[in-house]
């Protein structure tokens, strides 16, 4: 699609990014900016107060990384259908 990548933990500039290609990662952007911090502050904990999120946060984390993640894999599994149908 002609775009550069950079590397980066924050979700939400990566899902912006993503928006210039597909619309519909717009309805995953809430999901981007709860999921950061704990990208960086787990694995960097020195950057930062170390998070520790109740259960009830953990569990809303796991959920909306796991719809993020199905989405991203659909996207994948649409574009090889379009690649195929493209040879």
């Amino acid at each position: 699609h002609g775009q550069s990548l950079v590397k980066t933990h924050e979700l939400v500039a990566l899902l912006r990014a993503c928006l210039t290609i597909e619309p519909d990662f717009v309805h995953h952007l809430n999901a981007a900016q709860t999921l950061t911090p704990y990208i960086s502050r787990f694995r960097y904990p020195l950057l930062g107060t170390p998070l520790r999120p109740s259960e009830t946060e953990a569990r809303e984390a796991i959920q909306l990384a796991t719809e993020l993640i199905d989405f991203v894999r659909d996207q994948f599994q649409q574009m090889e259908q379009v690649l195929m149908y493209d040879e």
